[in-house]
């Protein structure tokens, strides 16, 4: 399977795509006069990935009410292009196309005048369909979590790992499975990872059944996200977490009525699970997780059924886990999302579809005891457009008005909630429902 130039395979656990990327870093733009308290700059790290005859979009939105400034960098291995430039209006969403033909391909998104949100699409070609997406991550950081791996002979496991800065990460990669020790092969440890460089690490011998990954940066910062592809057809894209949690939300739906959740447990104690199915109508035990254990330092697939909408809120008894949700849309390509540690009141909903026809849909689910009014705003191409309000009950999941989202499928969608807090996700088909992805809410800082 062709990967992009440049990428090269270690047996056993990596394959290592080193890309030399030339970060033009343009002058620093003043930001306008902001309210106290709003965040005014900052940026965006997208290590989405790719593959020979992929395309690469990042969705952005603008929930504020001034406009916002922001410069988008593509890397890859093969270098990088001229920064684009946009200016982002009051209210709305843009798509910006960037490089995804490498398999260590990767964005940063800088902005200034105010906050902005920022995701990727990816669209597989080549010898490989799907379409994969999930928010981009607001920081980079030392140490980060990607519990979205497989040892599938039919599927692939990739690890994105990206050092936008000017000076050089050192960085190493463990590799955590079920029923064997913590693998740290000497390729992967130490890894010196040159400024505005990314690399790709292919995560999956056959013998190791689930795998994930775990990234620890010794000097200076890096981003990470991890990449599925399937031989048969489909992708999927988890962006990392840098801190585990003792629970996790995971919405999700429109999909086959079966989720895949891969648990992993990077502490030196043994957890145990208590897992809940919230659906539209009714809480019940999520029977394949609940009561099942994972091991300390490694990771373990848990199999769900489930129904639509549906979200499986999983619990430890003390250490942190990180947890994904993994599923198949009707045409049988994958989705995945790495879910939420808790409800929150404001969100902005990136959409996830690849090219035509489209048919967004959007999941709420609110984990809390109290019942969530939530006011749903479109952020469109010319700026604010319908809005509608949703109740969603205590302990339940359901799915935002069809004809809502449908009205303006490329549009993001603004979550507020007056009362309570959700967990929002977008759940999309297009290419004739031959593509499916799963995409998280974005947070919304104050």
């Amino acid at each position: 399977m062709r990967r992009g130039r440049g990428l090269l395979t270690v047996v056993l656990a990596a394959a290592l795509v080193a890309g030399g990327i030339a970060l033009q870093r343009l002058g620093p733009r003043e930001p306008e006069p902001a309210p106290p308290g709003t965040i005014t700059t900052g940026a965006w790290f997208c290590p989405h990935g790719g593959g020979d005859g992929w395309s690469g979009i990042l969705e952005v939105a603008n929930p504020g009410e001034s406009e916002v400034q922001a410069r988008v960098t593509s890397m890859g291995s093969d270098g990088s292009g001229k920064p684009q430039t946009l200016t982002l209006a009051p209210g709305t969403t843009s798509r910006v196309a960037v490089l995804a033909t490498d398999g260590a391909s990767a964005s940063m998104v800088e902005y200034f005048g105010g906050w902005m949100a920022a995701g990727w699409v990816l669209v597989a070609g080549g010898d490989e369909s799907g379409v994969a997406a999930e928010p981009c991550m607001p920081d980079a950081g030392r140490r980060f979590l990607l519990p979205d791996g497989t040892a599938d002979p039919d599927q692939e496991a990739w690890v994105v790992v990206m050092n936008p800065f000017g000076s050089e990460a050192v960085f190493s990669l463990t590799i955590l499975t079920y029923q064997h020790p913590p693998i740290r092969n000497t390729a992967l440890t130490d890894f010196v990872l040159k400024p505005q460089h990314s690399v790709a690490f292919r995560l999956n011998p056959e013998w190791m059944g689930t795998v994930a990954g775990e990234v620890d940066a010794s000097l200076g910062r890096v981003a990470a996200a991890s990449l599925g592809i399937a031989s048969g057809g489909g992708a999927r894209s988890v962006a990392g977490t840098p801190a585990g949690s003792t629970g996790v939300v995971l919405p999700g739906g429109l999909d086959d009525n079966n989720a895949s959740v891969v648990v992993m447990n990077p502490t030196e104690e043994n957890a145990s699970l208590s897992a809940a199915l919230l659906t539209d109508d009714a809480e019940q035990t999520a029977a394949g997780a609940q009561g099942q254990g994972v091991e300390a330092m490694s990771a373990r697939t848990l199999d769900v059924v489930t129904s639509s909408p549906s979200t499986i809120e999983l619990s430890s008894d003390g250490p942190v886990i990180a947890a994904s949700r993994r599923t198949f849309g009707v045409g049988g390509d994958q989705g995945a999302t790495l879910g939420a540690p808790a409800a929150s009141a404001d969100w902005v909903v990136l959409p996830a579809v690849g090219g035509p026809p489209y048919d967004p849909r959007l999941i709420l689910a609110n984990p809390d005891e109290v019942d969530a009014e939530v006011e749903l705003s479109l952020l469109g191409e010319d700026g604010l457009g319908e809005s509608v309000t949703v109740t969603v009950p205590a302990r339940r999941t359901v799915l935002a008005p069809t004809d809502f989202t449908a009205s303006a499928p490329l549009a993001a969608v603004r979550v507020h909630a007056t009362q309570g807090g959700v967990v929002p996700v977008f759940v999309s088909y297009s290419q004739d429902r031959a593509g499916y992805a799963v995409s998280l809410g974005v947070s919304v800082p104050h």
